[in-house]
Formats: C-alpha cells, structure tokens, sequence
C-alpha cells in the first residue's frame, strides 16, 4: 500500500474512534508501532494546521480545526500532490497512460515520462497486475510492442475511479451547474458526503470517457438501477447531454446512477419490489449453502423481509467496489461469533455467482440480520428476577437494593426478603438471590453472599458468571473432551469420536451415516482450523457436545484442523433446547475466532480443563 493511501486508512479509522490505541491502531492497519508513529509524523506536517493527530498515552486522537478544508482533504487530495517517489503516483501515472493509449505502450516510453529505470516501472507493473486482478482486467504484455490494458469499459473506469482519479483530478472537471445539480440530487436521495464526492467523479470520469469515445457498449451482469425512471435522474440525464453536447447511452446513465444504488438502506423507493424476484433467488441460494453447512432452521421469510433491500444495495456495491465504514472494528465478529460464520457462508455464495471478492466489512452487517432472527430462537427472557435477602435492617437493605440496582441494570426486578421469608419462597422464578449472610441452597439457584457492597467490579463480575453460566455445565447438554490420534486422518478421528458415542448410547446408529452424507456434500472443516462435523441425533433428549483436540495442526489437503467440536442435536427441538443449541453455536465459533484460544484448548487433556476454561473466559 503506497504511503499516501495508507494515510487515507489512518485517517478513515480515526475519523470513526477519535482517540484509540496505538496498539490497536497498528493491528487495524497491519504495520508495526513505530511504523505507524513515523506515518503519522508525516500525514500531520500534510495535514497542516487543517486537522492534527495527537499521540499522547500510548493512543492517537484526531482533532479537526477547519473541517471544510479536512473534507476537501478526504476526497484525495493529499494524493495529487505526491511526486513520482511515489509509487501509487507512479502506478497512477501508468494506468492513466494505458487506459488513454488505443494501442499498446512500451514499458522504456513509460521509464523515460517517469524518470526512473526499467526495473523500477517493472516492479509497479506487477503491483499494478495484483490489484487488477480484483477488477476482472488484465495487462497484456507481447515482446517488442509493449503492454495493453484489457476490460469491459466500466471495470476500466472503476480503475480510473479508485487508483487514478485522486492522483489527476485535473483530467476530469466538471462545470459549476452541473456540481449544483448535483448538490441538489443529493439533498434530495440523503446521499453523505463520501457518496455525493463519488457521484462527482462518476459523472466526471464518464462524461470524460465518452468524449474520449469510449461508451459502454453492454450491461453489468447483476446490476440493478432502482433510480432510472425517476424524474430527478431523468433531468439530470438531460442537463449533461445539454451542458457537454453528448448523448447518454442507456448503460451510461446506469453507470452515472451507480453511486445512488449503492447507498444504505435509509431510502428505499417505491419501485424496488419489482427486484424482488432476482435477488430472492440469490437469497435462496444463500439459505440452501447455509443449510449445507450447518444444522440450524430460520424462519426464510422473515429474513428475506428483513435483508431484501440490504441485498439489493449489497449486490451493486460489490459490482462497484464500494466499501461500507466500518463501524465495528471487529466487534460484531466477538459478539455474535456463529451468526458471523454463517454470514460467511452466505456472502461466499455471492462471491461465487459474481466472480468478485467480498470485503469482510459486508459480512459483518450481513450478520446482523441473521443475529435478528437467531436471537428470537435464544429466547431472551423479558421478565428477570433476582431476590436479596438481608437481616441487617431496612435502611441497609435499602441500600444493597440501590446498589445493585445500579451495577445490573434496569432490566432486572430487585425484589427483597427477610432471613426468614427466604425459607418460604418459590425460587423458580428468580436468577439468583444475593445475600448478605450464608445461605442454603434452594432450587438450584446460585447465591451470591455479598462481601463489599461497594465494590463494583466484584458485584458484577460475580453477576456475569451466574447471568452467563457455564454452557458446557448445562443439563441439557451432554459434555465429553478427548485427545485424538494425529496418526488418523480427520474423518478417521471423527469416525472414531462418533463410534465411541455410539457405543456409550450417547448418539444414535444412525448418527454415523447421517454425518458422513453431510460430509459427502460439504466438507465440516472451517477457517482457523475448525472441525464442526454435526447432524441430527435421533431419540436424543440433550444436546451431545464432544470436543477432540489435535496437539498440533492437522493437514487435510488444502486446510488443516486443530480442534474438532462434534455435536448431535436432538430431532425434535423444544425452546430451551434451541436456546441452548444457539448458545453452542456462538461457543464454538468464539474459540475457533481466537488463534489464542485454539492454542490453549489444543493443549487441554480432559472435560474438566476445558470446563475450568469456561468459566475463567467470563471472569
């Protein structure tokens, strides 16, 4: 990454948590701390006096002093005043000369305008190929005649779009009516500022090319224009033909549009269900891969309802290479780990019919919607108690009450009790009981004695472990952990796992046969060396977890497994249980997304290192 797009990144981050880590800074745009610090030294003696960023405590803050001129600063500008010690300029400067030349260029005329050796704009030619690739274009290189670009027209303004445009804006200028206009479509769509600067340049690159006689000349596969009879796009088709004396193709003003149908869902048009049909199928395809990988059931309608149109916007940022703010760091990743993977699954289906990379940023607010409908099977309770029980006097149990109150949180009922009452009352309904004297047992409900009522910290870390017990402690679920034989094969292991359960009457006979036609179609290995072979366990009233470890990693052809998590779920699926299930599901995706984690478990040698495990994870 040249040094000036790597600015843009540090900047692009900042701009979403003003203050953050050095640490996490430099994990976030994979350089090392000292790296990053001399980055940083750099951006602010360009960014001078407009905007600063301040490194004090180990963090880095941003802080904006005239923001119309940060603005201006975030369209590209610091890239148009980079030289050719630049590599990006450099790469900028030789698809720019491609992507104008009708024939082919010599790599020594490109050597010559840039004064700088051969070897040099060989090294650029090859970065420039690597980044091509992402696009569906190619160079073209034959010996004595030079090289060629070739693409389909709006793959080849994408490239002018996202590699050349920052570095030679001066090539593209629009005329002050049309920037109006344009100010005016966006007030009207609700467009943010990042997306009305992408609409500028589309227009200017497009108008650029077909002046140049460069016209698209076919469709986009897959791409919608949700806007292409609405008056205002209408309009504006009709300024630009008046104002630069040319005519739009049908597959120009779809181009031109491309910025607006890639918004956020905020705006949803009236005409956008006559696209159902199309992206339902790619839905479809989608929940029937999902369903190749994992044995859970969603309610299709109600997601389709609820991502259609997040589909629809999702599909024509991809085709365009529109990246969505990250807005959770990796977060949405940490929270809710198995609707993540199922997420992945699902975008990898559309990566396959668009023959497109997808950025993981689209993964994460993917998840979300499956998060939607899998959190209804986890069953949140609405109505949650928990009982105190003091014999210290009322203005003290007043007290432990407002207390408490204060660490869980309005969501929790706090009802009060005597010593004596405690003996006498229906606990079935309540989460725990805290007290302040030692308390017997009753119903199974933890009971937390309270030690320092003004410590925090303790109350809730105490709270979090009985809010949050330990699932592989659960009734409903049947627990075992075993060492495997790195002298088996993966399937011969699971093979094994499944045979000894089957003989301890833990999963059914037909468990075995079950697994190997699922395995058959879709193989259980996942990234970060995973193995989740899983599949209905007929007859069974609990939930069969049985985790097996490799001490080191296991290589199966092109992946490799360290941990196995091999589960059987009962055929009929009462609420506790899903709940339960939905629980495992996060579990096993949670430790298979720490490298850490995977580590520390692959070295376990019973159950109870692995229980002991747990439960240290929510202290």
């Amino acid at each position: 990454m040249s040094l000036a797009n790597k600015w843009y990144q540090i900047l692009n981050i900042l701009l979403l948590k003003r203050c953050i880590s050095l640490a996490e800074l430099s994990r976030l745009t994979g350089t090392s701390t000292q790296t990053l610090k001399k980055n940083i030294d750099l951006l602010n003696e360009q960014l001078a006096g407009t905007a600063i960023i301040n490194l004090e405590n180990k963090g880095a803050e941003l802080i904006i002093h005239r923001l119309i001129d940060f603005q201006e600063i975030m369209t590209g500008k610091l890239k148009q005043d980079r030289d050719f010690n630049s590599s990006g300029k450099r790469m900028a400067y030789i698809l720019r000369a491609l992507l104008a030349q009708a024939d082919f260029l010599l790599i020594d005329d490109l050597a010559e305008a840039l004064l700088v050796s051969r070897g040099t704009v060989n090294k650029d030619i090859k970065l420039i190929k690597a980044q091509l690739l992402d696009y569906g274009v190619s160079l073209q290189g034959i010996p004595n005649k030079g090289l060629q670009i070739v693409g389909a027209e709006y793959k080849l303004r994408l490239i002018i779009l996202n590699a050349v445009f920052d570095y030679y804006s001066d090539d593209y200028q629009l005329k002050q009516e049309t920037l109006l206009v344009i100010d005016k479509l966006a007030k009207h769509y609700k467009l943010d500022q990042s997306t009305v600067v992408l609409l500028k340049k589309v227009v200017a690159v497009t108008i650029g090319r077909i002046l140049a006689k460069k016209p698209m000349r076919q469709g986009i596969a897959y791409y919608k224009n949700f806007e292409s009879q609405a008056p205002l796009i209408e309009e504006f088709i009709v300024h630009l033909e008046r104002v630069y004396q040319l005519t739009l193709g049908q597959y120009d003003q779809d181009f031109i549009s491309f910025p607006i149908n890639t918004r956020t869902t905020a705006m949803v048009s009236d005409d956008m269900g006559q696209f159902e049909q199309g992206v339902r199928l790619i839905f479809d395809d989608m929940m029937e891969e999902v369903g190749n990988n994992f044995v859970t059931e969603f309610d299709s309608e109600e997601l389709f309802d609820l991502m259609k149109y997040h589909l629809m916007f999702m599909l024509n940022r991809v085709i365009f290479h529109i990246e969505l703010v990250d807005l959770f760091m990796d977060e949405i990743q940490m929270k809710y780990p198995f609707s993540y993977e199922v997420a992945k699954v699902a975008i990898s289906v559309i990566e396959t019919k668009l023959l497109l990379p997808i950025n993981e940023i689209e993964i994460s607010y993917l998840t979300i919607y499956f998060e939607l409908v899998l959190n209804k099977k986890k069953g949140d309770v609405k109505h949650r108690q928990v009982a105190i029980v003091c014999s210290s006097g009322r203005g003290t149990a007043t007290l432990i009450k407002r207390q408490l109150a204060e660490v869980l949180g309005p969501d929790i009922e706090l009802v009060q009790y005597s010593e004596l009452e405690y003996q006498d009352i229906d606990l079935a309904n309540y989460l725990a009981v805290f007290s302040t004297l030692p308390l017997p047992a009753k119903a199974g409900k933890p009971i937390i004695q309270i030690t320092n009522l003004f410590d925090n910290q303790l109350l809730l870390q105490e709270w979090k472990r009985v809010d949050e017990p330990n699932i592989l402690t659960s009734p409903l679920l049947d627990f075992s952990f075993s060492v495997l034989d790195d002298q088996l094969s993966y399937l011969e292991n699971v093979k094994e796992m499944v045979t000894g359960l089957i003989a301890n009457q833990k999963l059914s006979a037909s468990f075995l046969s079950l697994w190997e036609e699922r395995e058959k179609r879709q193989t259980t290995i996942f990234d970060q060396g995973i193995g989740f072979p899983h599949t209905i366990n007929q007859g069974a009233s609990k939930i069969v977890l049985s985790i097996g470890v490799f001490r080191e990693p296991k290589q199966e052809e092109h992946q490799y497994v360290q941990l196995v998590f091999l589960v059987g779920i009962p055929e009929i699926i009462a609420d506790p249980i899903e709940q339960v299930l939905m629980d495992v599901y996060d579990f096993i995706f949670s430790i298979g997304g720490n490298e850490h984690s995977i580590a520390e478990v692959s070295q376990f040698s019973d159950r109870e290192q692995m229980i002991a495990f747990v439960s240290n994870l929510k202290k």
